[in-house]
Parts: C-alpha cells; sequence; structure tokens
C-alpha cells in the first residue's frame, strides 16, 4: 500500500485516515509504542520544513526511527538511477517517505520498492497537505454535500490539483477561482468532475459567494522569485478583508505555508479569527501519524 496521489485514493479512504487522525490527536498515549522497530527513511531533492518535521516527529511519537536524507547526501546525486537508489534503500526501512520534483521520479521509487512510499510532495502533487486540510475542514464541520470549498489564485499548483480531487470526492462543491492561464490541467479537472459540482470562475468576488473555505497558496514555487509575480494578473486574485467579506460569515481562511504576507493574503486574514492556518499546519502531525500507522499495517495494534 502506498500513498502517491489523490487521484488514486477513495473518499472512504481518506475518512478512515481522518477518523484515525482524530484518534490520535484525542489520544495519543494510545499510539505511543505502534511503531517500535520500524524505520522510515525520508527522501528530500527540494526544501522542506512542515513535511520534514512532522514526518520525523510522528516516527518519534510512534516509537519508531526516522532516517532523513538530502539528495546531496545520497548516490542519487551522483547519478545513481531512482531505481537503483528504490532497491538498495528498500532493504532497510519499513516506509519510504520522498519529496521530489518529478512525479515520475516517485513512480519509479514505488516501482522498484519493497516498501510503501509517501508522496512528501512533488511538482504534480502534495497528497500529504491535502490530507492535513481535509482533516481541518473536517474539525471545524466543514466537509459536506453543502459546503462549498473556494481554491483561490494558481490553480496549477502540486496542491490545488490534490486539493481540488479531494474535495471533490468528499463531496463538497468546488470553486476555483484564477486567471486563464492558470487553471488547472485538463487531468485534475476531469476526475474530480465524475465526484461533484467544479466550476472555473475567473471573477474572485463571484467565486467566494456562498463559500465555506477559501483557500489560497503561494503563487510561485521556490525556484521563482516572489517579486516577479507582483504585477502578473494574479494580483487581482489576493485574499483580504474586502474580498473575505463576499463569503460567508462563518467561512474558514487556509494556507499551506510558507506565506507571502501581504502579497497572495493580506495579515488581517492570516492572523484573523476566521484563519485556521495554524491548526492546519499542527494537523500535519497527526495525518503523518495516521498514515504511517494504516501504511505499516499496525493499526489494530494500537
Amino acid at each position: 500500500m502506498n500513498f502517491l496521489s489523490m487521484l488514486d485514493t477513495t473518499s472512504a479512504g481518506i475518512w478512515e485516515l481522518v477518523r484515525l487522525a482524530q484518534k490520535i490527536k484525542s489520544n495519543p498515549r494510545a499510539y505511543s509504542k505502534s511503531l517500535e522497530t520500524k524505520t522510515l527513511i525520508m527522501l528530500f531533492e527540494r526544501p522542506s520544513t512542515k513535511t520534514r518535521v512532522s514526518f520525523d516527529i510522528a516516527m518519534n511519537k510512534l516509537a519508531g526511527h526516522a532516517l532523513s536524507l538530502d539528495f546531496a547526501q545520497i548516490q542519487s546525486s551522483k547519478k545513481e538511477t531512482i531505481a537503483d537508489t528504490a532497491r538498495a534503500l528498500c532493504g532497510y526501512a519499513d516506509c519510504i517517505m520522498a519529496r521530489l520534483f518529478e512525479q515520475d521520479d516517485l513512480m519509479q521509487l514505488q516501482k522498484y520498492s519493497k516498501t510503501a512510499i509517501i508522496n512528501g510532495q512533488t511538482n504534480q502533487e502534495h497528497p500529504c497537505q491535502a490530507l492535513a486540510d481535509i482533516f481541518t475542514m473536517s474539525e471545524k464541520g466543514k466537509i459536506g454535500h453543502d459546503n462549498v470549498f473556494c481554491y483561490v489564485g494558481n490553480a496549477q499548483k502540486n496542491i490545488a490539483n490534490s486539493l481540488i480531487v479531494a474535495c471533490a470526492k468528499m463531496g463538497m462543491k468546488v470553486r476555483i477561482a484564477c486567471p486563464q492561464q492558470y487553471t488547472p490541467s485538463k487531468k485534475y479537472l476531469d476526475e474530480p468532475k465524475k465526484f461533484s459540482d467544479v466550476q472555473i470562475v475567473h471573477d474572485l468576488k463571484s467565486a467566494l459567494k456562498k463559500a465555506d473555505v477559501v483557500y489560497t497558496d503561494r503563487w510561485t514555487d521556490f525556484q521563482t522569485e516572489q517579486k516577479n509575480m507582483k504585477n502578473t494578473q494574479l494580483r487581482d486574485y489576493k485574499i483580504d478583508s474586502k474580498m473575505i467579506a463576499f463569503a460567508k460569515k462563518d467561512c474558514i481562511i487556509m494556507h499551506p505555508l510558507p506565506a507571502n504576507r501581504d502579497v497572495e493574503i493580506s495579515s488581517d486574514c492570516l492572523d484573523c479569527k476566521q484563519s485556521v492556518i495554524w491548526q492546519q499546519s499542527q494537523n500535519r502531525l497527526y495525518v503523518q501519524e495516521a498514515l504511517l500507522l494504516k501504511l505499516m499495517e499496525v493499526v489494530a495494534k494500537a
């Protein structure tokens, strides 16, 4: 069993992980020795804060061991193939979490490994973040067929891909507020439309109407200077208090972090009472624990 893409995950599978995360959060002691003798290898080709810390601490809290390897430290940096790296590492670990650039490399890792593989992020998807976001929405009572999820900004980003699919599979109505050139790829629009109503709305005010969840992210990735994006069409999709007024009064505001304050989202929105951004960040820990328990098939022992 692997956790590679929200495209491969069922609504029942998402709910199972969310419920397990809630049990762990409510009673962490019950799971505190669940992964004794288990080892997680964490591969990092790209920078990481929350993913690295949350998986490391998750393994520690479950009494397992986590080994973090940056690509500069391993033979893949010297052109060893991903397949050979997978064959070698799976002999040491019970699970591998990989934060890579290319989804194809992740699939190669999965193909040649005998252990469970977790997608810690690629350019195409970020399912671990999406799972924590769904968990947070559930805690706030925002998951349901009458709830509207509104993603704002660059909807071609990895977290947008994962979230649009995940929210649709949970039955939520999905609104995507973005410029024409930042719409998701066909693959990440066709799949969610099988499960729910998904609309692309280029006018931000219209998209926010009746929104229960307002979600935005950095407009660019780590390789692009944010200052070069300030004069693009995305500036019309900034979330601030004036825009939030068009959503429901009890809507929640979400951002996966790191945030560029006063670029894609204003500081007053990041820090307001409707913001669940810090709860969202903390919940990464509990869903990582749930994932690790599920993939290593030790939940029944807890």
